[in-house]
């Protein structure tokens, strides 16, 4: 897997670095990262690349490996929400 420049993977795995990095540059809350400043352990490297492969099909584009962890830690803040407002209004 050859992976175009910008994307955050090398040898066909993403750059656990600039995950890292993601976490700091998008803001995300103390209580979705785990030990150290490590992104939570239900983000693994295939989740990553799938997230990669569909949303640059989405974008018409290659999407980052820092691009991908924000969507899915933006994804997870919504679920929280939608479930929050669902269990309020019950």
């Amino acid at each position: 897997m050859r992976a175009a420049a910008g994307t955050g993977v090398h040898n066909g795995q993403p750059d656990r670095q600039e995950i890292a990095k993601c976490a700091v540059d998008t803001a995300v809350a103390p209580d979705t990262l785990g030990e150290q400043g490590a992104l939570p352990a239900w983000i693994d490297d295939a989740l990553l690349r799938e997230t990669q492969r569909v949303w640059s099909k989405q974008y018409g584009r290659d999407v980052s490996v820092a691009e991908a962890t924000e969507i899915l830690l933006n994804v997870r803040r919504l679920a929280k929400l939608l479930v929050a407002h669902r269990n309020d209004a019950r």
